[in-house]
């Protein structure tokens, strides 16, 4: 589980895209857009590492 959550968040991050892809997608997007998507990173991020933890207790 823990490391779908991990792929998740790098693919909602962007962090898999290509320079020119990136700065197209920042040109396009509107601020809400930008919110929306780091908040489910963010929220991505930190389940897998509470399921990691809760896996090692």
């Amino acid at each position: 589980m823990g490391l779908i959550l991990i792929i998740s968040t790098i693919f909602t991050s962007g962090a898999l895209i290509s320079g020119d892809r990136q700065r197209a997608n920042d040109n396009t997007e509107t601020t809400n857009d930008k919110k929306q998507r780091g908040s489910i990173s963010i929220a991505c991020f930190l389940a897998a590492i509470y399921q990691k933890r809760q896996s090692q207790v």
